[in-house]
């Protein structure tokens, strides 16, 4: 838990445009105003090499290792309770589902795409957070919902689907009106 760094780091000195149609500029300080200490908790840590010629090729693309670590303030699934005794397997994948389809995931979704895309939220926001809580699914879900999804009929996975974009408008509608 620490304050964000990125104020300090954007606060240097930018070229700003003078007016349309013109090529004059003019270096003018962009200040971003301080926060109390507290106050802006960094929303996490990614580390990366610093020379990404260290990377390796999959499925035909260049892919570089990094960590990611989120401040469980803006994390973007719930805890998910291990599986109790023989529950069927469409529970178990609904639950995990369930736990990824957060405000924050909305959050992180919505900050991803442009205020014109944002207008139509049932749209390109949709398409987006689904495919994300998908993800998130075959990322960061135990092993054991991932085993449970392999089970499925292709009626079940239709359906968990279905669920998942009506949970995920209801969400759209409550947090977005």
């Amino acid at each position: 838990d620490f304050d964000s760094k990125v104020p300090a780091v954007l606060n240097h000195l930018v070229r700003v445009g003078r007016g349309e149609g013109t090529d004059r500029e003019e270096d003018r300080l962009c200040q971003l105003p301080s926060l109390p200490a507290g106050t802006n908790t960094a929303e996490g840590v990614v580390m990366r090499p610093n020379d990404s010629s260290k990377s390796a090729v999959y499925k035909g693309s260049r892919v570089v290792s990094m960590v990611k670590h989120k401040h469980e303030k803006f994390g973007e699934i719930e805890e998910i309770d291990k599986p109790r005794g023989d529950e069927p397997p469409a529970i178990l994948v609904a639950r995990v589902f369930d736990a990824c389809l957060t405000p924050n995931r909305v959050r992180a979704v919505r900050s991803k795409i442009t205020e014109e895309e944002a207008k139509d939220p049932e749209g390109r926001i949709l398409s987006d957070l689904v495919s994300d809580v998908l993800e998130a699914f075959w990322t960061d879900a135990p092993r054991e919902y991932q085993d449970a999804y392999a089970k499925l009929s292709e009626e079940e996975i239709s359906g968990l689907e279905s669920d998942l974009n009506k949970k995920a408008v209801k969400l759209l509608r409550t947090l977005l009106q």
